[in-house]
Parts: C-alpha cells; sequence; structure tokens
C-alpha cells in the first residue's frame, strides 16, 4: 500500500504579491478545508487557519494551542533565526497577546471590562450601514 505524501505548503508569499487575494485563499479552502498548510518563509511550515469553529477551538484550547511564541518549536530549535522577517508578527510579546493562563486573563480584565454585549451591539448598529448587501 502506497502512503500519499502530505500536500506541498502554499507559501504566504503568494498572498503579498498579487493584488487579489481572494483566489488564493479560495484555492487554500476548496484543497485542504478550514487549516491549509502554508510556508511562512522558505523552510517554515505552519498551518493558516480559516474557518471560524476551528479558530475558535484553537483559541479557546489555551492548553494545548498556547498564545506564547516562546513555545515556538521553529524558534527554539534555530528553524528561525532571531533577526527573522517574521519577529514583528510572530516573536513574543510583552502583553496579552504573549501570555495563556492567569496572566493573560489579568491583562484581558481591563478590555473585557469595556467590551460586552452592549458594546457588540453598538458596533452592529454602526457597522451595518457599511456593510455590502
Amino acid at each position: 500500500m502506497t502512503v500519499p505524501s502530505p500536500p506541498a505548503p502554499l507559501p504566504l508569499l503568494a498572498t503579498t504579491t498579487c493584488p487579489d487575494t481572494a483566489p488564493v485563499f479560495d484555492r487554500l479552502w476548496r484543497d485542504h478545508g478550514p487549516v491549509a498548510p502554508v510556508e511562512l518563509e522558505p523552510g517554515v511550515n505552519a498551518w493558516l487557519v480559516m474557518g471560524y469553529e476551528e479558530l475558535k477551538a484553537i483559541t479557546g484550547t489555551p492548553d494545548l494551542y498556547s498564545r506564547d511564541a516562546r513555545d515556538w518549536k521553529a524558534f527554539q530549535d534555530g528553524t528561525v533565526p532571531p533577526d527573522s522577517p517574521l519577529g514583528p508578527m510572530m516573536f513574543f510579546r510583552d502583553n496579552v497577546i504573549g501570555y495563556d493562563g492567569e496572566t493573560h486573563r489579568r491583562l484581558r480584565r481591563p478590555s473585557n471590562r469595556r467590551s460586552g454585549p452592549s458594546t457588540t451591539a453598538a458596533c452592529a448598529v454602526r457597522s451595518r450601514p457599511c456593510a455590502p448587501a
């Protein structure tokens, strides 16, 4: 029995070098579904999560999917060097985005107090006239 080889990851550079990215993401979704293999930079593969339910599952399971970029294997093993152009987007940040657990919850409390059902409803009312029909 022959085991199929995994799909080749799409270089994400394809999304930054074309004037219309929609066909690229449409192809990713069509070929792979809500989670697609991508290449962040040569030799650095990752998964691009495009599905709402999948993203909700990942962000809601910090024990399995850490926000802390210091846990990123490709950075720890030197695949991604400290001077990588991925740094500004992918490296650890000493703020609410960079932490898991109690530290994340503590840093998030101020924004939680400012948002909620009433804030969401107000945003929906303001944005509805701008949304495409």
